[in-house]
């Protein structure tokens, strides 16, 4: 595109952008330096009665601390530590427990449905998604996305607004500018260049914010995220493109298990307005982030990473078949709220009953009748643009209109340079063209008499036609024995700059001029000084307009004195530089172009009232010849 091209407006909205994008990128890399500034509001702290669970979540309430919850808690860690050993062997002997074919693999899922030690969660995600493979695949290409998102992604803004209220009650993000929002930021600024069909969709914050809390870098977080969007057990990507073509299929799914599994209850949502669209929302684009206690949301995920999608439309249903009678029995706040809060605050059945039973139940009970999966995605959702690509990124061109300050190379310098110097040998030719013309003592004089009509017509004798100018051509006149400063030779290079860019114009008004000389004929002038008045001096205050050149008069006759008159009433000598002149113009079709005064100088020819003028003029006198 070219600079011409661009709309002002277009071009001042990138420069806020810009600025913008600038301004956020700069609060991020101070982080919580000193001299960081931030909102109190921004910035919760975490008061004494603030009590923190063992995910990293913050309570601003002290947690239940009965003796039934107590208990149920210490079973569920000591579950964990004892299957910490047999987690540890797993992990040092991957290669025959995960490769889908292992010899262990299938010992392996079974432990993931029991349950994985919160410890090694981490590495588990690591394995299940091949972050290591990937990362040596593209080593470097993380970092590149990075640079250039900080000066070219469209969606930092939009971050920007979702890092500051993604997981702020989780210590890992209570901190604003800290090093995990920090992390967070970069992710999925990262992401948005190298997912241009994406680009950045919320919802995607909670879920790289997930990845972050348990993976070790955000480079391992940014690949885990491409995994989930374009890995074929998750396919994510048709979830977040526009239109969002998976979720609605999803949705549109779960409708169809609805009424083949619980009809009953689909009619009662129904009724009470609480279509599928609503309460899956964020169970099918988060998968249940948000919508459940996070101690059951994360073995979901587990189970997410090693099964796939099946996982999240069996657990959709899971849901309503546990809490149906409890969901019939509500109205639509009832159901709204229930769906949002209640379910999130308390589930109300153990999380090793939901998983290791009712889910796994569930997940069979659709296998069964073949609609576990919502069958092998369109190619509308797929992805049909290369990752880290870059495409509609600014050129250098644009860069300019918009105000980037970019080096200046040698080419450049060498063009600066030679226009520079190339304005200075005009400007010092019409310094010696101004002296010469100084040292003339007819320059000195305005053609135009400050006098009045009575002052004579004076010419320069080294010139062989007059020299229109008028009182405005003396305001800049410097005399021969001053000489001129650069700002006023500048000047006087501008105007005559633009006298000789006229001269196109200049031609076609004395064309008009020739033939009002040839054609119209008017009353002779008096005297000498009348005569002279009427072609050359401007109307004073009082004089009617109409004594102007090429104005007409009330009467409709032409003020323009004929050729005749004009070299009757000038000087013998002016008369033969006129004859002359006349002579060359008839012979070569090719008027002098300042032979008589154009138009005021400093002002622009009104063509389109000359135009008007001259049209007028012949019609009337075409009228005139047939009466």
């Amino acid at each position: 595109m070219k600079p011409s091209d661009v709309d002002p407006s277009e071009v001042e909205q990138r420069a806020r952008a810009r600025e913008e994008r600038r301004r956020i990128v700069e609060r991020y890399d101070q982080g919580r330096e000193d001299g960081a500034v931030f909102d109190d509001w921004e910035d919760p702290k975490l008061e004494i009665y603030h009590t923190q669970d063992r995910y990293g979540f913050i309570h601003d309430q002290r947690l239940p601390n009965d003796h039934g919850r107590s208990v149920r808690e210490q079973k569920q860690l000591d579950k964990e530590m004892s299957r910490l050993d047999k987690w540890l062997k797993m992990i040092s002997e991957n290669n025959k427990w995960f490769p889908e074919g292992a010899k262990y693999h299938e010992k392996m899922t079974e432990r993931v449905w029991k349950g994985v030690p919160e410890r090694l969660r981490g590495t588990l995600w690591r394995i299940l998604l091949n972050i290591d493979r990937i990362k040596q695949e593209q080593e470097g290409k993380y970092q590149e996305m990075k640079d250039i998102a900080r000066l070219h992604s469209p969606d930092i803004r939009q971050i920007d607004l979702d890092v500051n209220r993604t997981y702020r009650d989780h210590i890992m993000f209570r901190e604003r500018y800290n090093s995990r929002q920090q992390d967070l930021f970069h992710v999925l600024a990262a992401y948005s260049m190298y997912n241009s069909e994406v680009g950045y969709c919320q919802g995607m914050s909670q879920i790289a914010a997930l990845l972050l809390m348990y993976l070790n870098s955000d480079e391992d977080a940014f690949w885990a995220l491409s995994q989930l969007m374009v890995g074929p057990k998750y396919n994510m990507h048709g979830f977040f493109i526009p239109g969002f073509p998976k979720l609605m299929r999803f949705q549109a799914h779960h409708d169809k298990i609805l009424k083949k599994k619980l009809n009953e209850l689909q009619k009662h949502l129904m009724v009470n307005n609480m279509d599928s669209g609503i309460y899956t929302l964020k169970w099918f684009l988060q998968c249940f982030l948000d919508r459940m206690p996070f101690s059951l949301t994360i073995r979901v995920w587990d189970l997410y990473l090693l099964e796939g999608e099946s996982i999240m439309i069996a657990m959709a249903y899971n849901i309503l078949k546990l809490h149906s009678k409890s969901l019939m029995k509500m109205g639509m706040d009832e159901l709204m709220d229930y769906f949002q809060k209640t379910l999130q605050k308390d589930f109300g059945y153990d999380d090793d009953f939901v998983i290791e039973t009712a889910l796994k139940e569930s997940l069979e009970e659709l296998r069964s009748s073949n609609v576990h999966t919502s069958g092998a995605p369109p190619d509308s959702e797929k992805p049909r643009k290369s990752f880290g690509v870059l495409e509609n990124i600014q050129t250098k061109e644009e860069l300019i209109l918009t105000g980037q300050r970019l080096p200046v190379g040698a080419e450049e310098r060498l063009f600066y340079k030679n226009t520079i110097q190339r304005e200075e040998d005009k400007i010092r030719t019409f310094q010696n063209h101004i002296f010469q013309a100084s040292s003339d003592e007819s320059l000195n004089l305005c053609l135009y008499s400050k006098e009045g009509p009575g002052e004579e017509l004076e010419t320069s004798s080294s010139s062989k036609t007059p020299t229109p100018t008028s009182e405005n051509a003396c305001i800049n006149h410097i005399p021969s024995n001053q000489a001129p400063s650069r700002d006023q030779l500048h000047l006087m290079y501008l105007k005559w700059h633009q006298h000789m860019k006229d001269e196109k114009n200049d031609s076609l008004i004395f064309q008009m001029w020739q033939r009002s000389f040839k054609e119209n004929k008017i009353n002779s002038v008096s005297n000498d000084k009348g005569a002279r008045t009427r072609m050359c001096c401007p109307a004073k205050d009082g004089e009617d307009k109409g004594d102007k050149i090429g104005s007409r008069t009330d009467s409709g006759n032409s003020s323009m004195p004929s050729s005749e008159s004009i070299q009757a009433e000038l000087h013998p000598e002016e008369s033969s530089t006129y004859q002359s002149h006349q002579q060359s113009c008839d012979d070569k079709q090719s008027p002098k172009q300042d032979f008589l005064p154009r138009y005021y100088f400093g002002e622009s020819p009104d063509l389109e009232n000359i135009v008007k003028h001259s049209n007028a003029a012949t019609e009337e006198d075409d009228a005139n010849k047939r009466l």
